[in-house]
């Protein structure tokens, strides 16, 4: 994985680069920075409470299952690597688009 690029293609799987900020207000994309997705979310990072809602928030923004939404890379740090169906890309695009 380039950690220049903030997403990669691989066959019918995109890889999404995240950092992830627990134990925030609120829950919500903050932006791209340092070609990383940020995500701000509610739950403490302990016991996985914070990648299991990553999960959820992932799933319900992109419009596709929990199941489909895996931690590839740094499941107990800050900087993930998140595998994806390559599906997502479209809303993913629409997401983060101005």
């Amino acid at each position: 994985m380039n950690r220049n690029l903030l997403y990669t293609v691989r066959g019918d799987r995109l890889c999404l680069q995240v950092k992830v900020m627990p134990g925030a207000g609120r829950r919500g994309i903050v932006g791209v920075k340092n070609q990383e997705l940020v995500i701000r979310l509610k739950a403490q990072a302990e016991k996985g409470r914070a990648n299991k809602e990553l999960a959820g928030f992932l799933s319900k923004a992109l419009a596709l299952r929990k199941a489909e939404v895996e931690i590839l890379a740094g499941e107990s740090a800050p900087h993930k690597l998140i595998g994806l169906p390559a599906a997502a890309l479209d809303r993913l695009v629409e997401i983060l688009a101005p």
